[in-house]
């Protein structure tokens, strides 16, 4: 258990979630289902009222052509402009403010390629996609993204990152996307945001290599006005 200021932690394994539905990112309050099978992990964080902030975690889509195609032909992956491979997954999140206090949301992913590994070969490069949450795309290719192969064109070599509020009730979807270097790699590779005091990071395992925590942002628990 880990207290921060007036709120106190704990953490919880995977349950079966209360679920938020939106077609936009956030000041979604309509609740709806979406399946158990679409959520990887789930924490729980409760408050000294007894109230909750939920952090859910998708599986990983990806690893095929990043434009989409289906064709077993087409080109796997990301070639940048010196002509490394990369894989790609993409993920999402969801935070559920289930408090009576407002949220203040911040992430940061840097430019830089963040090694996963005590080899140099393994390494990773983390975006924040643009896009807005599609509940109806979840079984889709990709989650229904498209535009993959411009974004990483156009953002390679740059940071990407949000800051916003999360408001009492409200819920917040993002996308991460990844690139992948990784020669060694013999397994899947699985993501998820945790949450740590007020701090927020980006735990990734990848069989046969290993995990990386790496520090993202942070997810500030702001007292409610009395």
């Amino acid at each position: 258990m880990a207290t921060t200021g007036f709120f106190s932690f704990g953490q919880s394994d995977k349950s079966t979630p209360d679920t938020v539905d939106s077609t936009k990112n956030k000041g979604q309050k309509t609740q709806t289902y979406i399946p158990n099978s679409f959520i990887e992990s789930e924490f729980k964080y409760t408050d000294s009222e007894g109230k909750e902030v939920i952090i859910q975690n998708s599986g990983a889509r990806g690893g095929g052509n990043i434009d989409g195609d289906r064709d077993p032909n087409a080109v796997r992956g990301y070639d940048d402009s010196t002509g490394t491979h990369y894989g790609h997954g993409i993920f999402w999140t969801r935070i559920i403010n289930e408090t009576n206090s407002p949220l203040e949301f911040s992430i940061n992913f840097p430019a830089d390629s963040l090694s996963i590994s005590p080899t140099p070969d393994n390494y990773l490069k983390l975006f924040l996609l643009p896009d807005a949450m599609r509940v109806d795309k979840l079984s889709s290719y990709n989650y229904g993204i498209t535009g993959l192969r411009s974004f990483f064109d156009n953002n390679f070599d740059k940071p990407t990152g949000l800051q916003t509020k999360i408001n009492p009730n409200e819920e917040y979807f993002f996308y991460v996307t990844t690139l992948i270097h990784m020669p060694d790699q013999r397994g899947p590779i699985t993501a998820e945001v945790v949450l740590e005091e007020q701090n927020l990071f980006y735990k990734v395992s990848v069989t046969g290599i290993g995990t990386k925590l790496i520090p993202i942002g942070q997810l500030v628990f702001k007292k409610s006005k009395q």
